[in-house]
This record gives structure tokens, sequence and C-alpha cells, in this order.
């Protein structure tokens, strides 16, 4: 889960790395940074991971062909 809470606005989350920590580490970091200064992503989407998509129970659908 990355991005703001949805009802504390000055709460940022990036969470739920597992092993896979360190080799997403650059990308979260680039991605909240601009969330956090610019209010938006502008380095690298994030918001497939947001908040809202999780408690929605939207999952993302990866396609193997």
């Amino acid at each position: 889960i990355i991005g703001r809470h949805p009802e504390v606005s000055n709460f940022v989350l990036a969470t739920g790395f597992s092993g896979h920590g360190m080799m997403h580490a650059a990308a979260t970091g680039s991605g909240v940074s601009d969330l956090i200064a610019y209010g938006e992503y502008r380095s690298v989407d994030l918001s497939a991971f947001r908040y809202e998509r999780i408690a929605g129970n939207q999952p993302i659908e990866e396609h193997v062909y």
C-alpha cells in the first residue's frame, strides 16, 4: 500500500514489500517524495498501489499469454 491515508491526509503509507523492500526502495522513495512535495506522482506513477484500491477490493489483474 503506497499513498496518502484517506482519512488522515498528512499520513503517507509505503508498506507491504515483504522481501522486496530494497529492490523497490528507490522507486517508492521517488514517488512518495513527489506525492509529499507536489501532491501528485511525477517521477513514477504509484497510484495503482493506493489504499482505496485495496480497501475497495480492486485487484490488479495480470494477464499471461
